[in-house]
């Protein structure tokens, strides 16, 4: 009789220890819009944008960058990372990049500012219709600039650094 109650702890041990403990939702709170987690639609989304018209001949992409200032931005993230506003990190280990990383980046033969031509976004995207509200937060942004070939093809773009917005 004295085996059964021990038998009986011990599968629920065993049994407690194979089970999945439940994952901790991530709550997300906009205090000022009244949204929450219930409306999340994207945790998160990655998209990249293009801050540079090059085709002159793209009325489309001239007209929907007709208020985008581009060289300001680029050179306001630059100027906060060198003041250590903003932190910067290298794109493909995460690894923190200190300001004189980020320069000797900028120094490099194949790079300069004025090559920056797209930003790649990670963001959280909330929606509620009963609201009218579509929120976007924004995570992290890259900058990145253009490869072209010697025939002057686009190659592809390479990333210059992340900035981290929120922890």
């Amino acid at each position: 009789m004295k085996k059964y109650p021990l038998l009986l702890f011990l599968a629920c041990t065993l049994l407690a220890a194979c089970t999945k403990a439940p994952v901790a939702e991530r709550i997300i709170v906009i205090s000022e819009n009244g949204l929450s987690s219930e409306n999340l639609i994207a945790d998160s989304i990655i998209y990249n944008v293009d801050i540079v018209s090059t085709d002159t001949l793209d009325d489309w992409s001239s007209y929907r960058l007709r208020n985008m200032n581009s060289s300001k931005l680029i050179e306001e993230v630059f100027e906060n990372v060198y003041s250590g506003q903003l932190k910067a990190f290298d794109y493909f280990t995460d690894a923190p990049l200190s300001p004189e990383e980020v320069r000797k980046k900028e120094e490099s033969s194949d790079y300069a500012r004025g090559l920056i031509e797209q930003l790649q976004f990670e963001e959280v995207w909330l929606f509620s219709p009963e609201k009218q509200l579509f929120y976007k937060q924004v995570n992290s942004f890259v900058f990145a600039y253009a490869l072209y070939s010697a025939n002057g093809e686009l190659r592809g773009y390479k990333p210059v650094f992340r900035i981290k917005l929120m922890p």
